[in-house]
């Protein structure tokens, strides 16, 4: 009659790109060239969605972790600057781009995120140059 498929075979996928690891005969992904172990689950994903996710984890992390403190840096550095009038300027436009690249990296733009994220940090700056030539002039 027919072959019949093996119901228990276990699917493997590469955790930095979620390309399909199954019947390769190296250990190294042709996609990203990640390695991987095919006896150790631990360096392969079992499903592309679960690849996925772990990318996107990263990403938020990074942004949670270095990009959202660095703009809040750029804020109070500029805060130093403009004084009091302008501090709720800031902090809105640092709310304001942390949601903008928060929507980026969920559309899975990582790398317009980290630019929205460096823009607006460091929106600021000509301002300060601004600030300064008017403090030299006078």
């Amino acid at each position: 009659m027919g072959a019949s498929l093996d119901t228990n075979l276990v699917r493997t996928f590469c955790l930095s790109c979620g390309y399909g690891l199954d019947n390769l005969e190296s250990s190294v992904c042709p996609e990203c060239g990640g390695e991987f172990d095919a006896s150790n689950p631990e360096t392969f994903a079992t499903s592309a969605g679960t690849a996925h996710w772990l990318r996107w984890q990263q990403r938020a992390l990074l942004h949670a972790g270095l990009l959202v403190p660095l703009e809040f840096f750029f804020a109070l550095l500029s805060y130093e600057t403009v004084g009091e009038d302008c501090k709720y300027a800031l902090f809105f436009l640092a709310i304001v781009g942390n949601l903008l690249a928060c929507a980026l990296l969920v559309m899975r733009l990582p790398r317009i995120s980290v630019a929205c994220q460096v823009v607006v940090g460091l929106m600021i700056i000509p301002y300060q140059l601004a600030l300064g030539i008017q403090y030299i002039t006078r």
